[in-house]
C-alpha cells in the first residue's frame, strides 16, 4: 500500500541520529510519552486502560525510559502453525524449551502488524517466532499451554523482525536486542482480508500472505488484554519484553481454508490451525536481567530458514552458454555449448558458483568418468537460482536460491539438477560461498556421520586436513563433540587445521601418524587409498571403522588380516557420485539428511564453508592447478559471472 509522503526531522535516540515524521511520537515524546497528552488527541481513541497503568524508570541500551513508554494502535494477522519440536530445538539457544501442543509438537507463528503510533509514526512489522516455555518453569507446562492458546500469556523467542522504518528498527534491534531489519513492507488488514508483502534486497517479493479476516468480535476497552513476553539475548545476557494488547476486536479461524503463503524452503509444519485479526491497543514496557552465556548461537537474519522464499519471475534461459570442457589435450577450454533443459524431475540452476573437487582432476585423467547419462562437462557441486522446471517437479519454485549436489555439469553458466539433489542455501551463508558446502558436507556426513556412525568423544583421523573435505570434516566433528587427528604437509595446512578445531595435527612429512595414534583411532576418513591401508589398520583401536573415500595413494594395497580381524574393526569403501538418485543409501537420502541435521550447525555458526580462492570460470585450468598443488586450504570455486 502506498503511504502519504510526510514532513520528517531528525532526532537523537540512545546516540543515534534518527529520522523520524514531525510532530510524531519520537518527536514530540521520545521515550516517556505523556498518555495524557496522547488522550486528548482525537484521533487516537482507546487508550484509557493504558493511564491506570503506573509507570517505573529503567535503563536501556537507547537511555533511560519510563515504562510503559509508547502506546499505538495496531492490526495485526497472525498465522499460528504446529511444528515438529525437533525443528524448532535446532533454532532455539538451549536454555529455552519449546512449549509443545502434543508429544513431539511445538508452535510457530507469523504475525504481520501495521502500528500507528500516535496517528502519524506509521509503520509496519513482521515477526517470526516459536513459542516457548517461561523462562526457569518446571512441571508438564499445561497450565503454559493453555495461557498461551487462549491469549492470555505468550512466551516467545523471535527468530526475525522485518520492518519499513528506521526509527521501528533503531528501537527494536537497539533497544530490545530483537533481530530487526529495515525493508519494504506492506500490511493491510480490513473487515474481508489481511494481505502482507515482504520486499527482497532487489525489490521483489519475499514472504507473501493472503487470508480472509476471520469474523470480528468487539471487546470493550480493558476488558480483553493479552500478554506477549519475548525473550532475546544481547552480549551474552537474557532479557525478556513484556508487551501488554488491549484488544477491541478480535477474531479466529480454525484450519482456514484458502491460506496461501508463499516461502522460499518447504516448512516442515502442518496444517495451519488458526489465524487471528483484527485492531488492538497496546502498550510496551521492558524488563532487564542478567544471563548466563548461551553455549547455542542463534543467527539473526532475515526471516527463518522455514520462511523465507525469494518469488521472482521465470527468467528468461539463452539457448546456449558457456562452459568449459576438455579437449583432446585433456586441457580445459571454454566454450560455447547448448543450454541444457530439465528434463522429468529436474531443475535448471543459473549457476552462481561451482566448486573443484579432485574427482574433477581423476575425471580430466580419465580414471573417474561420470555415470551413464551424464554430461562429460565437469563439476558436481554448484550454487545459483532456480530459473526452470521440467515436468512433475513439487517443492523447488523459479527464483529459489539453493546449491546443489550433482553427478557433473557444474562448470558452465547453467546446469540441470535433480530436483531432489537441491539444499537450500544455509541463513548466514553468501550465495557464491555456499557452492562449497554440497559435495563436502554430503561426503562428510554420510560416510563418518550415517555410515560410520561418529559420535561424542571419539578420535576422528583425517587424511588430508587441509583439503575441502578435511577442512569440514574438522568441524563437524568438532560440533558433534568428537576429538580430531588430521595428517597435513604443510605448517600452513597444520595451522588452519587447529584454527578450525583439530586436537592433533600430523605432520606426515615428519612424523608417522600410525605411530602416533596406535589402537587409539575409532574413525579414519581416508583419500590415500592403497598405500595408507597398513598404516590404518594399526592406528585403528578396537572396533574402528577405517572409510575409505579416495584414491591418491594408489588403488591396491596389503592389510594384515589378523590385525582387522583382532581390533573387530571394518574397512568401509564409500563415494556419492555413483549412488542412485533415491532410495535407501541414495543421494536423495543425503540431501535430505544434510538439510535436517547438519544445516542446523551450519545455521548456529559451528560449520562455515572453508573457500581459498574464487576465480572466473575461464580460470579452471588455474583453479584445478591450485588443487592439485595442494597450496590451497579449503574449496577452490570457480565463478561464470565473472570475467
Amino acid at each position: 500500500m502506498a503511504t502519504t509522503a510526510i514532513e520528517t526531522v531528525e532526532v537523537d535516540l540512545g546516540g543515534r541520529t534518527v529520522t523520524v515524521p514531525r510532530g510524531g511520537l519520537y518527536d514530540r515524546f521520545r521515550m516517556d510519552t505523556p498518555l495524557d497528552e496522547v488522550a486528548a488527541d482525537p484521533r487516537v481513541p482507546g487508550v484509557d486502560f493504558f493511564r491506570t497503568l503506573p509507570k517505573t524508570q529503567v535503563d536501556s541500551p537507547v537511555g533511560p525510559t519510563r515504562t510503559p513508554n509508547f502506546y499505538y494502535a495496531m492490526s495485526s494477522a497472525r498465522l499460528t502453525m504446529l511444528a515438529p519440536t525437533r525443528a524448532i530445538r535446532r533454532r532455539l539457544p538451549e536454555e529455552l524449551t519449546p512449549l509443545e501442543v502434543a508429544p513431539g509438537l511445538g508452535l510457530a507463528s507469523v504475525m504481520f502488524f501495521r502500528y500507528d503510533v500516535c496517528d502519524i509514526d506509521f509503520y509496519t512489522e513482521a515477526a517470526v517466532g516459536v513459542a516457548v516455555r517461561p523462562a526457569r518453569h518446571g512441571g508438564p507446562g499445561i497450565a503454559d499451554l493453555v495461557s498461551a492458546l487462549g491469549g492470555d500469556h505468550l512466551h516467545s523467542y523471535v527468530l526475525s523482525l522485518p520492518v519499513n522504518t528506521e526509527i521501528a528498527q533503531v528501537r527494536g534491534h537497539d533497544g530490545y536486542g530483537f533481530p530487526k531489519w529495515v525493508t519494504d513492507l506492506d500490511v493491510e488488514i480490513t473487515a474481508e482480508r489481511a494481505t502482507a508483502r515482504v520486499a527482497n534486497a532487489d525489490g521483489a517479493v519475499d514472504v507473501a500472505f493472503s487470508a480472509r479476516t476471520p469474523r470480528q468480535q468487539a471487546h470493550a476497552g480493558g476488558t480483553k488484554v493479552s500478554t506477549l513476553t519475548s525473550y532475546t539475548r544481547r552480549d551474552g545476557a537474557w532479557f525478556s519484553t513484556l508487551n501488554q494488547t488491549n484488544l477491541l476486536a478480535t477474531g479466529t479461524a480454525l484450519f482456514p481454508p484458502r491460506i496461501r503463503p508463499h516461502a522460499r524452503r518447504r516448512t516442515h509444519v502442518g496444517r495451519p490451525p488458526f489465524t487471528q485479526a483484527g485492531p488492538h491497543r497496546r502498550a510496551g514496557r521492558e524488563h532487564w536481567s542478567a544471563g548466563r552465556p548461551a553455549h547455542a548461537r542463534p543467527v539473526l537474519r532475515p526471516l527463518t530458514t522455514a520462511l523465507h522464499r525469494k518469488a521472482s519471475a521465470m527468467t528468461s534461459v539463452p539457448p546456449s552458454m558457456r562452459a568449459i570442457v576438455v579437449d583432446d589435450e585433456k586441457n580445459l577450454v571454454l566454450d560455447e555449448i547448448p543450454t541444457p533443459v530439465p528434463a522429468a524431475g529436474e531443475v535448471l540452476v543459473r549457476v552462481e558458483a561451482a566448486g573443484i573437487n579432485r574427482a574433477d582432476l581423476m575425471q580430466r585423467q580419465g580414471l573417474y568418468p561420470p555415470p551413464p547419462g551424464i554430461t562429460d562437462v565437469m563439476g558436481m557441486e554448484v550454487s545459483g537460482t532456480v530459473v526452470a522446471l521440467g515436468s512433475g517437479v513439487d517443492g523447488p519454485a523459479v527464483g529459489d536460491e539453493v546449491c546443489a549436489l550433482m553427478a557433473g555439469g557444474g562448470y558452465a553458466e547453467y546446469a540441470v539438477v535433480p530436483a531432489a539433489q537441491l539444499l537450500p542455501v544455509p541463513a548466514g551463508v553468501p550465495l557464491v560461498d555456499a557452492a562449497a558446502l554440497p559435495e563436502v558436507a554430503s561426503t562428510v556426513w554420510s560416510t563418518i556421520v550415517m555410515d560410520a556412525g561418529l559420535k561424542a568423544g571419539d578420535l576422528l583421523l583425517v587424511h588430508g586436513g587441509g583439503s575441502g573435505i578435511g577442512t569440514h570434516a574438522i568441524q563437524v566433528a568438532k560440533a558433534l563433540g568428537a576429538r580430531v587427528a588430521v595428517t597435513v604437509g604443510s605448517e600452513g595446512k597444520a595451522q588452519r587445521c587447529r584454527e578450525l578445531g583439530a586436537d592433533i595435527v600430523i605432520n606426515y612429512r615428519e612424523q608417522d601418524f600410525a605411530a602416533e595414534l596406535a589402537g587409539r583411532v575409532d574413525v579414519i576418513l581416508d583419500i590415500m587409498g592403497g598405500s595408507y591401508l597398513p598404516r590404518n589398520v594399526e592406528a585403528l583401536g578396537v572396533g574402528g571403522r577405517l572409510v575409505i573415500i579416495g584414491m591418491q595413494g594408489g588403488f591396491t594395497g596389503e592389510v594384515n588380516v589378523g590385525a582387522l580381524i583382532g581390533k573387530r574393526a571394518r574397512v568401509i569403501g564409500l563415494n556419492v557420485r555413483n549412488r542412485p538418485l533415491t532410495g535407501p543409501g541414495s543421494k536423495a537420502e543425503i540431501v535430505a539428511a544434510v538439510t535436517a541435521d547438519e544445516w542446523p550447525l551450519v545455521e548456529r555458526g559451528l560449520i562455515a564453508p572453508v573457500v581459498s580462492a574464487r576465480l572466473p570460470l575461464a580460470e579452471a585450468e588455474r583453479g584445478q592447478s591450485l588443487l592439485e598443488s595442494k597450496d590451497s586450504v579449503g574449496k577452490v570455486l570457480l565463478l561464470p559471472r565473472e570475467s
